[in-house]
């Protein structure tokens, strides 16, 4: 049980036993990941007491637990709004079964009926619901419950993937942007918080990071020579898969600002220093709280990092999110004149026609060689 390195396979094996008792071996690129793996995975002794304990329990109790445990993290209109999706539309016919064996096929047939009705749902309604649903089963999966989450197949089943209205983008729909000016006002605001917090903030509005990429970012992801840094967004992270490397042909390299280089190295720096002192090895992780990826780690984690944005929006006077940020790096280089191919590579984007269908109505119109026309030639990556 633990971590080894296989020479044949060029991989790192994480090796742990699951909270029902069975044996995982899954091989990884990084012993990083592996070690998320073991984290994640290996239960103590006390846990699974806590799920023997659980494992009666039917699905109406488990979301009862579930909401007042939510009490002290959600806003208490999001906990009105779940718990009345949850006891009008899916624990009438779901309440009763035991959480631990409430499978896809069930939930599928359930919502398949009420498409079924003469006053169906929307899709994106049962899209809403299943995005409950799928946050009781992920507490089941912290709790020790069950090791997958049902949903997933379900939304393959009703094909209900980007039906969910806020993922959906009409064609010159406006795109909430922060200038630069507003940009550098809310990092002003960031003072207070902890220096990894604010490294992270500073990816999101120099760099153009999603918010899982920031909050699963490692400093060796930061390369180059002093004054000619760049970033090589590789990682991940969301509540169903934990951490994970992104494919190949999907990582990019994203050039780093002064400024966003000596964010990054400030924290490098003070977890060298906190690792001499107590003997231990420096974390690489930008929040070695993600070493343990369960999904309620991560929220916690996600749930910062908005909260630090939100905030620092607030005392700055303007309105932002995690996405604001990024929407701002893409729409500030845009009208300064850089090429929409640069701009897609930099927020990996699948095609430069993506990029144009989400922000082609906010700038000038774009000329045949993929630049702004009426501005100048596209920018060096090292004058960001």
């Amino acid at each position: 049980m633990g971590l080894r390195y296989s020479k044949a396979r060029a991989r790192w094996i994480g090796d742990a036993t699951d909270s029902l008792g069975r044996r995982r071996r899954v091989a990884f690129k990084t012993r990083e990941q592996a070690r998320a793996f073991v984290l994640a995975t290996d239960t103590t002794n006390s846990q699974r007491r806590t799920a023997e304990v659980a494992a009666g329990l039917t699905v109406a109790e488990l979301a009862r637990q579930w909401l007042a445990q939510q009490q002290l993290t959600l806003r208490r209109l999001t906990i009105k709004n779940t718990e009345r999706t949850l006891e009008l539309h899916l624990l009438p016919a779901l309440g009763n079964v035991p959480a631990a064996d409430l499978g896809w096929q069930l939930v599928y047939r359930v919502l398949a009926d009420k498409l079924q009705q003469k006053d169906a749902p929307k899709r994106s309604t049962l899209a809403r619901w299943l995005a409950h649903l799928s946050a009781l089963m992920t507490y089941a999966m912290d709790l020790g419950l069950r090791s997958d989450n049902p949903v997933r197949m379900v939304r393959r089943q009703l094909k209900l993937q980007g039906t969910n209205p806020k993922a959906r983008r009409k064609a010159g729909a406006a795109v909430k942007y922060l200038a630069e000016e507003e940009v550098a006002a809310l990092m002003r605001n960031l003072q207070d918080e902890e220096p990894s917090t604010e490294a992270a903030v500073a990816l999101l509005a120099w760099a153009g990071l999603r918010q899982g990429e920031a909050v699963s970012f490692s400093l060796d992801q930061l390369r180059g020579r002093a004054g000619r840094r760049h970033i090589v967004v590789n990682r991940n992270v969301n509540r169903l898969d934990g951490v994970h490397q992104v494919k190949d042909d999907e990582q990019r390299t994203v050039p780093c600002s002064a400024a966003l280089e000596a964010a990054l190295v400030a924290v490098k720096a003070e977890r060298g220093k906190a690792a001499l002192a107590s003997g231990a090895v420096a974390s690489t992780l930008l929040f070695p709280e993600l070493a343990d990826a369960r999904p309620s780690v991560i929220g916690r984690l996600q749930a910062r990092l908005d909260l630090a944005v939100r905030a620092a929006a607030a005392a700055a006077g303007v309105k932002a999110s995690c996405h604001t940020l990024r929407h701002s790096f893409a729409m500030n280089l845009l009208l300064r004149g850089e090429s929409i191919a640069r701009v897609q590579g930099w927020l990996g984007h699948s095609s430069p026609e993506t990029t144009v269908s989400i922000y082609g109505s906010h700038v000038p119109h774009v000329d045949a060689e993929g630049h702004l026309a009426g501005y100048a030639t596209a920018t060096s990556p090292r004058k960001l």
